[in-house]
C-alpha cells in the first residue's frame, strides 16, 4: 500500500488535480487509517470529475467522520444519476439513520430489499433501523443477521426453531460484548424449551453466564466443545424463540446474578459507580465531566472500568475522588460482583454500564446524541433495562445540564440511604 501511495504520490506531483490518481491515492490513505487525508484527495478528485464513483467514496468518508450533511447532499446527488442502485441507496439509508430520519431509512431498506431480494447483507442494517423506530416484531428475528465470525462447530445443524426437548444445543456468543450481556436474557427462554444449553463464549464471559437458569455447560472460546446435536447463535434466539418483545424483567429487577466476588462494607454514603469510554467513546460524557459528582461527601465514587481505562482516574487527579477497586475484577463475574455492591451506576455505554443494568442496579446513563438501536432517541428510558434512565447533552454537545440533574437525582437517593 505505501509504494502504490508513493507512486500516486509521484504522478501528482506531475499533475496535482489528475482525478483518477487523487481517487486512487485517496482510497489507498483511507485503508492506511488517513481519513482527512482522504477526504481531501476525493475533494481534489471532485474538482475535477464527478464521477458517481468518486463522489460516493467521498460520501462514505465523510459518513465515516460524522459529516452527516455532505454525505448526505453528495449521495443525493449521484442518486438522481442511478436511483436503482443497490449499494448506494443502503449507503444513502445509513447516512438517513444516523440524521435520525428512520423512517426514511427504512423505506431506502426495504427498496433495496425489493431491489435484491434475498439478500442477507441487507438485513442487519434493516434490523437496526426496525430495532431504533420500536418495531420489536420484525427488528428482533432479523437481530440473526448480525455479522458474527465462522462457527465452532460447522458440522452441527443448525437449530431451526423445532422442538429441542431434552436436546443438547450449542449457543455460540460472539462479537461486542456488551450486547453479548444484553442479549443473554433470552438463554433462560431457551432452556425453558427443554432444551440442554451449552454456551460457547469469551472466556471474560464464561462465569457471568454459567449462573444464567438453565444454562448446563459454559466453554470458553479456546475450550473443547461437548457433544452437542444442534447449534445456534445468542443474537439469533429471540426469532427462533418467537419473541416479540425485549423480554425486560418486570419492576426494577434484573435478569444477571452476581455470583461470586467480594461485596463492600457498609456505608452510609450512596456508592456510585462510574463507568466511562465504550461504544461511542469520546462522543460519551468523559470522567473529568462526572468528577463533579463526587463533590458532595453523601457520595462515594467508585471506577468501574477495565485496567487499560483505569489510569484515566491518575490522569484526571482523582486519585482521592474515586475507589479503584483492588484488586480489579479478573471478569465479568467478578465486576458484576463488584457492581453489586454499589448502590447505582452513572456513565457511557459500556460493558459495565450494561451489566449493572441488567443485574436490576439503578443506571443513569449518559449518552450522546445520535442513532443507537439500544438506546432510540427521543425517550429517557430504555427498551431493555427497567431500571436504566437517559440523559443526553445539551444540542452545543455540553453535558453540565445532563451532569445537574444526575446530581439531583443521586441527592435524593442518597438522603433516601441516609434515613435507613
Amino acid at each position: 500500500v505505501n509504494e502504490a501511495a508513493a507512486l500516486y504520490a509521484q504522478a501528482l506531483a506531475i499533475d496535482p488535480f489528475c482525478p483518477v490518481a487523487n481517487a486512487n491515492l485517496a482510497v489507498l490513505q483511507h485503508m492506511m487509517g488517513k481519513p482527512d487525508a482522504a477526504i481531501a484527495g476525493f475533494t481534489r478528485a471532485l474538482g475535477a470529475s464527478r464521477h458517481p464513483a468518486i463522489m460516493s467514496n467521498l460520501a462514505g468518508e465523510l459518513h465515516r467522520m460524522g459529516r452527516l450533511a455532505e454525505a448526505d447532499s453528495l449521495l443525493v446527488e449521484v442518486l438522481a444519476a442511478d436511483g436503482d442502485d443497490p449499494g448506494l441507496l443502503r449507503d444513502f439509508a445509513l447516512v438517513r439513520r444516523d440524521q435520525g430520519r428512520l423512517d426514511e431509512a427504512e423505506a431506502l431498506l426495504r427498496r433495496v430489499h425489493a431491489l435484491v431480494p434475498g439478500h442477507s447483507g441487507q438485513d442487519w442494517p434493516l434490523a437496526q433501523v426496525l430495532l431504533g423506530t420500536g418495531n420489536l416484531r420484525e427488528g428482533l428475528p432479523l437481530l440473526a443477521h448480525r455479522p458474527t465470525p465462522p462457527s465452532r462447530a460447522p458440522d452441527l445443524p443448525e437449530w431451526d426453531g423445532g422442538d429441542v426437548l431434552a436436546v443438547p444445543l450449542l449457543v455460540e456468543v460472539t462479537g461486542d460484548t456488551a450486547d453479548s450481556v444484553l442479549l443473554a436474557r433470552f438463554l433462560p427462554r431457551l432452556a425453558g424449551k427443554g432444551a440442554l444449553v451449552t454456551v460457547s463464549c469469551p472466556d471474560d464471559l464464561a462465569g457471568l453466564l454459567a449462573e444464567l437458569p438453565g444454562v448446563e455447560q459454559v466453554v470458553g472460546e479456546d475450550d473443547p466443545l461437548p457433544p452437542c446435536q444442534m447449534r445456534t447463535s445468542l443474537a439469533a434466539l429471540p426469532g427462533l424463540l418467537g419473541v416479540t418483545d425485549t423480554a425486560r424483567p418486570s419492576g426494577s429487577g434484573g435478569y444477571l446474578v452476581a455470583g461470586r466476588g467480594r461485596r463492600s462494607m457498609r456505608d452510609n454514603r450512596l456508592r456510585v459507580g462510574l463507568t466511562w469510554g465504550g461504544r461511542r467513546g469520546e462522543a460519551g460524557c468523559p470522567l473529568g465531566d462526572m468528577l463533579i459528582l463526587g463533590v458532595t461527601p453523601a457520595v462515594t465514587l467508585v471506577g468501574l472500568a477495565d485496567e487499560a481505562h483505569l489510569g484515566r482516574i491518575e490522569a484526571e487527579g482523582a486519585d482521592a475522588l474515586v475507589e479503584r477497586p483492588i484488586p480489579q475484577p479478573a471478569d465479568l463475574a467478578e465486576m458484576a460482583a463488584l457492581i453489586s455492591a454499589v448502590d447505582v451506576v452513572v456513565g457511557s455505554d459500556t460493558v459495565q454500564l450494561h451489566l449493572a443494568a441488567a443485574l436490576g442496579k439503578p443506571v443513569l446513563a449518559l449518552l450522546p446524541h445520535g442513532f443507537d438501536w439500544r438506546w432510540p432517541e427521543g425517550r429517557e428510558d430504555s427498551p431493555w433495562y427497567a431500571s436504566a434512565r437517559v440523559f443526553r447533552p445539551d444540542p452545543a454537545g455540553g453535558w453540565r445540564v445532563a451532569l445537574r440533574r444526575v446530581a439531583e437525582t443521586l441527592a435524593i437517593m442518597a438522603e433516601r440511604k441516609a434515613r435507613l
